[in-house]
C-alpha cells in the first residue's frame, strides 16, 4: 500500500494544479477570482478529490490489480463513474433540469476519467 503513495501524492499535485489554473480563469460572485479565489477553489477540488481516491479509487485500483485489468480504459471508465452517479443521485449543484444534470454529469466524469488515468500513470510505474 506504501508503494501507493506517490501516485496518490502526484495525482493530487495534477488535481491542484489543474485546478488553481481553471480557476483562475472563473467568476466568484461576478468578480475574478484571483489568487485567493483560484487557491480556495483549487484547495476543495483537492480534498474531494483526496476523498474519492481514498473512496473509491483505491479500492478499485486493488479490484483491478487482482483481476488483472490495469488498462488504462479500466481507470479511465472507473473514474468516469462516479460523476454521473454523484450528480443524479445527490444533486450537489441544485435541483437542475435534467439536461443540466447531463451537463453537470458529463463535467465530473471528465474530470474524474482525467484524475483516474493520471492515477494510472503513476502507479503502473510503482508496479512495473
Amino acid at each position: 500500500m506504501l508503494k501507493l503513495l506517490p501516485s496518490f501524492i502526484f495525482t493530487l499535485a495534477v488535481v491542484f494544479v489543474v485546478s488553481f489554473i481553471l480557476g483562475y480563469q472563473t467568476e466568484i460572485a461576478h468578480l475574478p477570482a484571483g489568487w485567493n479565489g483560484s487557491l480556495l477553489i483549487s484547495s476543495v477540488a483537492t480534498i474531494i478529490a483526496a476523498i474519492a481516491l481514498v473512496t473509491f479509487g483505491l479500492p478499485l485500483h486493488l479490484i483491478l490489480i487482482r483481476l488483472n485489468k490495469a488498462k488504462m480504459s479500466y481507470y479511465s471508465l472507473g473514474g468516469a463513474l462516479p460523476g454521473f452517479i454523484i450528480v443524479f443521485l445527490f444533486k450537489p449543484l441544485d435541483n437542475d433540469a435534467f439536461s443540466t444534470l447531463l451537463l453537470q454529469g458529463a463535467a465530473f466524469s471528465i474530470s474524474g476519467a482525467f484524475t483516474a488515468v493520471v492515477f494510472w500513470f503513476f502507479s503502473r510505474k510503482s508496479n512495473a
